[in-house]
């Protein structure tokens, strides 16, 4: 690594499963480009077997560097911390029970130096414990005026396969402490400022679905913040996060929604092994079990089209 990477790759980790937590580290050891630096920050300091293997990969590699928290800070908090220490002029986005491709880092970084993007998504595997993929995000909005205009309706650029410019983060803020949806918050951030956006349209990254992950257990008070945003930085509303979502939490709906999310889920699984009859089934139940559900899966399709 040289004194002055090109590429700093930031992961946050915090109670991820051993073999999970190999994989994503050993997929960016592996790139074919190797001029990066990987900062891990752990958000557990009481996860004493996590910062053993983690150091043991330091050991080995001097491009790791480990930042361990002396509570537990967040999501979002943890990533700002990382990004300030930065010393790459492009920052990686890495969770620690995804997958990269080993061309991950030279496909991305070419791609935004030949079109001069500020930030940049690739398509995403989505899989499960088993790394069966159940879903895929590919075919994503392209180009600058493309993406503006559709993650007004969802979030159309993965954040765990996000490469961005430091100069971006560091104009910005970073993170807000938005909960569930720093990303999405940022995004709508800068697109009103002059910032350009990508998306590559390859499969560059595989995103772990757990059944007991956090983002799995919160998926409704995650679309309640997406709403929160867009009312926010798209309508240009006056809003404060903890009133908003008084307003606008139901619990019986929570439970609607997240059934139905589940069902989703499964339902792909389904069908992707040749259940079709039980998958349509799940996928109904889906549509038709949560109001919320029906409108972020009407507003995925008209991402889509």
């Amino acid at each position: 690594m040289s004194e002055q990477p090109i590429i700093s790759v930031i992961m946050s980790t915090y109670n991820e499963e051993e073999d999970f937590l190999r994989v994503a580290v050993e997929s960016i050891l592996n790139q074919t480009y190797r001029d990066f630096e990987f900062l891990i920050g752990v958000d557990n300091p009481n996860n004493a077997s996590l910062i053993e293997i983690l150091r043991s990969y330091a050991d080995e590699d001097d491009r790791i560097s480990i930042y361990i928290n002396e509570e537990n800070m967040g999501l979002a908090a943890t990533l700002n911390k990382l990004i300030d220490i930065a010393k790459g002029r492009y920052i990686a986005r890495m969770d620690a029970d995804d997958k990269s491709e080993p061309t991950r880092l030279e496909k991305q970084l070419h791609f935004m130096e030949e079109n001069n993007i500020d930030l940049t998504s690739c398509g995403v595997n989505v899989i499960d414990e088993q790394d069966n993929v159940i879903q895929k995000l590919e075919k994503l909005p392209a180009t600058d005026a493309v993406i503006r205009k559709k993650m007004c309706i969802n979030n159309c650029v993965p954040h765990p396969g996000w490469m961005v410019k430091r100069d971006l983060y560091i104009a910005l803020g970073g993170y807000e402490s938005t909960p569930y949806c720093e990303d999405y918050e940022l995004l709508l951030k800068a697109r009103l400022g002059d910032w350009k956006f990508g998306n590559l349209d390859e499969m560059l990254l595989s995103y772990r679905m757990t059944t007991v992950s956090i983002s799995r257990s919160n998926l409704y008070k995650q679309y309640l913040s997406m709403k929160y945003c867009q009312e926010k930085y798209v309508l240009g509303r006056e809003l404060e996060f903890d009133k908003y979502m008084d307003a606008n939490f139901d619990e019986t709906e929570e439970v609607k929604y997240n059934t139905a999310a589940n069902n989703f889920t499964e339902g792909l699984a389904a069908v992707k092994t040749g259940k079709l009859f039980s998958g349509l089934v799940l996928l109904l139940k889906s549509f038709f079990g949560s109001r919320c559900y029906r409108d972020k899966l009407f507003k995925y399709v008209k991402q889509m089209l």
